[in-house]
């Protein structure tokens, strides 16, 4: 547990139950603070993690606009709960649970 109170996993520990995939693309998130950009850092069936210029807060709900490249691009609109928050590199990898099972190939 933390000095904020919020129990984290230690550090490595694997969040998802699912394989998590390395991709390039982006996301839209909109919540009730209008709307920021973050670039997409690896998705699962189960979730994303994103990068993010300032922290959100864990257990808020937002809508992601999901837009992953490849041949196809691949675009996707998905109600998503922050699960964690981790300052890094001058950013915030935030992970989002959500549902992408017919995202993720």
């Amino acid at each position: 547990m933390r000095e904020s109170g919020r129990f984290e996993l230690p550090l490595g520990a694997e969040r998802r139950g699912q394989a998590r995939l390395p991709v390039r693309g982006f996301a839209i998130i909109k919540g009730g603070r209008g709307r920021a950009l973050a670039q997409a850092v690896d998705i699962s069936a189960s979730g994303v993690c994103l990068s993010l210029s300032h922290p959100l807060e864990v257990g808020e709900a937002y809508r992601l606009d999901l837009e992953i490249h490849g041949d196809p691009p691949r675009v996707k609109s998905v109600l998503a709960r922050v699960c964690f928050c981790l300052a890094s590199n001058g950013a915030y990898r935030i992970g989002f649970n959500c549902c992408l099972d017919d995202f993720v190939e």
